[in-house]
């Protein structure tokens, strides 16, 4: 059962990180069709200041998942710890 939490844990991550990728990928396109077609400068600068900023708090949001997922990993453990063998989900038979 924790294998599989790992596992869903794992892929989660990996999609997570996959939507970064194309949101970081989107605003630089953006910002990049933007410089051809001769947008002023003034625009450009709040195009990359939004990017930024978007693609800082979708980090925060990866970072606090993160967290969430290894403390909810930490208590886990810290509860099979305290239960005794015949009482555990993983106890081998």
């Amino acid at each position: 059962m924790v294998m599989a939490d790992v596992k869903k844990a794992d892929r989660k991550l990996m999609w997570c990180m996959v939507g970064f990728a194309v949101l970081e990928a989107v605003c630089a396109g953006t910002y990049i069709v933007m410089a051809i077609y001769e947008f002023p400068l003034s625009v450009l600068i709040g195009v990359a200041a939004a990017c930024v900023y978007t693609l800082i708090a979708a980090g925060l949001f990866g970072i606090y998942g993160h967290i969430n997922l290894s403390m909810g990993r930490v208590i886990k453990a810290i509860e099979l710890i305290g239960e005794p063998d015949d009482e555990r989900p993983d106890a081998r038979p």
